[in-house]
């Protein structure tokens, strides 16, 4: 599911995502789509080559697996780009090697998603594979100690990973009343718990996307601290149990029923239980 700011929540979710590497540099981009077509397929390779550019790197070569890729689709945009293609033998993976790994490596690290476990949900599988991926190119290779961001971009500054927290961790967000300067009440609480979804793509890099387990709305928060190692969640009977599941339809019981049931029972729902 996307990011929204504002609203009633949708049920409209991703379901595919596209993920570009650079074989010299070994930096990946992931684009989710909302679906399997050559259209969003072309969405995705545009925005890649508009990172790319703003990197100072023009694409002119692709290696694909066949699929959407062979479609005319693709084939004819890579023509007007002036590109080249070359592609896998049917149910030869092996041939596109590098890509294959760095999927597998998406996949495994993203299922860190379900650490906090009455919060999480399957349809947050499109932060935490975009988070993973952040710290795949933020993280130096094993071969030659070079990132893969930097050697991609042909820059010498060291990444800033300070901004970077573990996906779904419990994030205390400063109340909107202090954040413009107000006063609130002494007795009155200071902070808000939230869940961390990754840092904000088009915001510095200091802002980061805030999930409201109470709404299901996600906004980019500057004032907000971490729970790194989810210690918080370990006292779920204190905790504000979250309702945004409900709002975004990805439960169908209502919160009058179900918040009554114990953590492991909301998980098995959450994890078994097959909603669109």
């Amino acid at each position: 599911m996307g990011a929204q700011i504002k609203g009633s929540l949708t049920n409209k979710r991703y379901r595919v995502a596209s993920v570009f590497i650079d074989h010299f540099s070994d930096l990946s981009v992931v684009f989710p789509q909302d679906d399997n077509t050559s259209a969003e397929l072309i969405k995705a390779k545009v925005a890649f080559e508009k990172f790319a550019n703003s990197c100072g790197v023009s694409v002119v070569h692709y290696h694909v697996d066949n699929g959407r890729f062979a479609d005319n689709a693709f084939i004819e945009d890579a023509k007007e780009q002036r590109q080249s293609i070359s592609y896998c033998g049917v149910n030869a993976h092996h041939q596109n090697g590098k890509a294959e790994k760095r999927i597998r490596d998406l996949h495994v690290q993203g299922r860190s998603i379900h650490q906090w476990r009455d919060v999480a949900a399957p349809q947050l599988w499109p932060y935490a594979i975009i988070l993973a991926n952040e710290v795949i190119n933020l993280t130096p290779r094993s071969k030659d100690e070079a990132v893969p961001l930097s050697l991609f971009a042909k820059s010498n500054h060291p990444p800033r990973l300070e901004t970077l927290h573990p996906f779904g961790c419990p994030a205390y967000m400063l109340e909107n009343a202090l954040q413009q300067g107000n006063k609130i009440g002494k007795w009155e609480n200071r902070s808000g718990i939230r869940m961390f979804l990754g840092p904000s793509p088009t915001h510095a890099r200091s802002v980061h996307l805030i999930l409201s387990i109470k709404t299901g709305l996600v906004s980019p928060q500057f004032h907000v601290e971490f729970d790194v190692f989810y210690g918080s969640t370990r006292w779920d009977k204190f905790m504000l149990k979250s309702e945004w599941q409900y709002k975004a339809r990805i439960l169908r019981e209502s919160p009058s029923t179900t918040l009554d049931l114990d953590i492991d029972t909301i998980t098995r729902m959450l994890w078994n239980k097959q909603i669109n």
